[in-house]
């Protein structure tokens, strides 16, 4: 995990993510990168009406370039200046320290040019096996019979979407990028179960850019697909850092990402220190009501099992939707999880981790509880209930049998 670096003054709004960084999102739109919106009005274009070389140097980039070298806050980047107002660390704090150099070059004179991506975030599809809570069938094909019969799609409604209706002129494209690309974070979707993540490694090692950093945002449920194994490959990388999304261990886990066996979860953690040892594996849970009591104990049995180590569990928080936030607790559960994660920060106080990820963890669990704490919206209970009690009768789950520890909000 990056550092978080110097923390900028709160007045300068200047991000290197697009004088670096090209994010494609599943349905072809190009914005500043995962955390923007993808509405097509605040898109840079797309990628099945333009060619890649003439939205990353055309006139809707340029201007947001020249927006983030004026220091002005732009609408797209609302959801890291959102986190920075109340002390989380954002990606756009990551990606400044991370491309230092890069951004010392576009403020002292590069100006609203950049020649290339060097960094490429490509949403190749949705396409997914699992159901989480906290997602929906925009990033999860395997969410698309339940949005049906909820209403939310129209019957008969395809349930993959894809970036691009002509794979071979993209892929044309983004051989004339991968040599000089230093850093390709995948996600999905589940990126494990999408041949053109195999593809794209293969062309990387085809064009011998093997220093190039591998970032995933996985489910971890796979490590292979198809005749693909990831850990064969993974080999010839010398930089590969796997950030498995898991919101909690065995039937919670199960119930918060729905079709997901902790069993495999388990496998595959052996199986990658066995077959790929030098890929860094980091647990990075999202926290919410669901698992707000339950990640401490989650964090130590990990680490404790030898799957990762301590400070290689980073938290990260969802604040949307609102009735699925840590905030909807009632006080007594709120306390309830101050004291748990307080009394786990004193056991993380005595493990050993490297700075500057073991202070950045440590500021994140601190920021779990500011958080949950600086509102109330325990108004939304009925609603998180009711939501809750519907998907449970779809899908033959039960709430409060896999989570006793919340039974008071029934009663809340």
């Amino acid at each position: 995990m990056p550092s978080e670096g110097p923390r900028p003054d709160a007045a300068d709004a200047f991000c290197v993510m697009p004088f670096v960084h090209l994010h494609i999102t599943h349905h072809g739109t190009v914005t500043p990168c995962c955390q923007a919106p993808t509405s097509a009005d605040l898109s840079f274009g797309n990628i099945n009406e333009q060619p890649i070389e003439a939205i990353w140097n055309g006139p809707a980039l340029q201007r947001f370039r020249n927006r983030m070298l004026a220091g002005e806050r732009d609408e797209r980047c609302v959801g890291c200046y959102s986190k920075e107002d109340v002390g989380w660390v954002s990606l756009r704090n990551i990606t400044n320290n991370k491309y230092a150099e890069q951004a010392r070059l576009a403020r002292n004179g590069q100006g609203a040019s950049a020649t290339a991506p060097v960094y490429i975030d490509i949403r190749f599809s949705n396409h997914c096996n699992l159901r989480c809570r906290i997602c929906g069938p925009t990033s999860s094909s395997a969410w698309h019979q339940d949005a049906v019969a909820l209403g939310w799609l129209a019957a008969g409604s395809p349930a993959r979407s894809k970036a691009t209706a002509d794979p071979a002129q993209l892929w044309q494209q983004l051989r004339s990028l991968a040599s000089g690309l230093e850093e390709v974070y995948f996600a999905g979707g589940e990126p494990l179960l999408m041949e053109e993540h195999y593809q794209l490694l293969e062309m990387l090692l085809e064009l011998g850019n093997t220093k190039v950093r591998l970032q995933y945002n996985s489910n971890f449920s796979t490590l292979e697909f198809k005749s693909w194994r990831a850990t064969d490959l993974w080999r010839h990388f010398s930089d590969v850092t796997l950030s498995a999304s898991l919101d909690g261990m065995g039937t919670r886990g199960e119930y918060q990402r729905s079709n997901q066996r902790w069993a495999d979860v388990q496998q595959n953690s052996v199986r990658l220190r066995s077959e790929a040892p030098h890929v860094k594996l980091l647990i990075t849970p999202t926290v919410s009501v669901f698992n707000v009591l339950h990640l401490p104990e989650f964090n130590r049995a990990v680490a404790e099992a030898g799957m990762i180590e301590a400070f290689d569990f980073i938290p990260s928080l969802l604040v949307r939707p609102a009735d699925y936030s840590a905030q909807i607790l009632p006080d007594a559960l709120k306390a309830e999880a101050r004291r748990r994660i307080e009394a786990h920060l004193v056991w993380l106080g005595r493990q050993v981790g490297n700075e500057p990820q073991r202070s950045f963890v440590l500021q994140q669990w601190g920021n779990v509880l500011r958080y949950m704490d600086a509102a109330s919206t325990a108004h939304l209970i009925p609603d998180f209930l009711t939501k809750t009690a519907v998907l449970d009768g779809m899908r033959r789950e039960n709430f409060f049998q896999t989570f006793p520890e919340l039974a008071p909000l029934a009663t809340s």
